[in-house]
């Protein structure tokens, strides 16, 4: 199972997303300021960040908080969220390593989506490193070769592009002495519509709100 990190320091937004990740079928652990971000962080490192760039309260904010995760583990697709996020901000936070950056407010269901595609990406990823890796020792195989032939095949006959990470980046996988770069041709997604969890996700916002911790 898939563990989630999600910091926001809005109690609301915090409540309703963890339940409508949690439905999703995803383990969730939740921070409420920076302080407890990078405390949940080096505990255990998850599968993936969402992290609220501008933190209440908090000395660190959220491209602060960046910055720590790529020092520490590199490999952690980080989103990021704002409601006061300009073109800068974004740029600046996807060139310090950020796999998306979504802006407030934001449909559920449209996140979820980017969710999923950064853990796909983190896996090719790691699945790409593992490639490399038997081949610069070993050289590639038949089956390596045909693995490669196969994904690509998969991916262009589902929308005509290849998975990978929203922001282009590139994944170079060293077979039989070539040089194999894949770039990244995801759309990215911010949704600028009403940030609001699907109806039955609503529902078990509602029923814990009312029963308390």
């Amino acid at each position: 199972m898939n563990s989630l990190l999600f910091i926001e320091d809005d109690d609301s937004i915090r409540l309703a997303l963890r339940l409508a990740l949690e439905d999703e079928g995803y383990e969730v652990r939740t921070a409420g300021n920076a302080d407890q971000a990078a405390n949940a962080f080096r505990t255990r490192r998850p599968s993936l960040i969402l992290q609220d760039v501008w933190l209440q309260g908090s000395k660190l904010d959220g491209l602060d908080l960046l910055r720590i995760y790529k020092t520490e583990e590199a490999d952690v697709p980080v989103v990021l969220i704002s409601g006061h996020g300009t073109i800068e901000i974004a740029v600046g936070a996807i060139q310090q390593g950020a796999y998306d950056f979504v802006e407030k407010p934001f449909q559920t269901d449209r996140l979820l989506v980017i969710v999923q595609r950064a853990l796909e990406a983190a896996r090719l990823a790691r699945e790409n490193a593992e490639l490399r890796l038997r081949a610069a020792k070993f050289g590639a195989t038949p089956e390596d070769r045909q693995r490669l032939r196969i994904f690509y095949a998969d991916a262009d006959a589902k929308d005509g592009r290849r998975p990978a990470a929203s922001v282009a980046a590139s994944t170079a996988l060293s077979l039989s002495g070539r040089s194999i770069v894949t770039r990244a041709t995801w759309p990215s997604i911010s949704s600028r519509t009403v940030m609001a969890p699907p109806a039955h996700h609503r529902g078990r916002a509602r029923h814990a709100r009312e029963e308390g911790p």
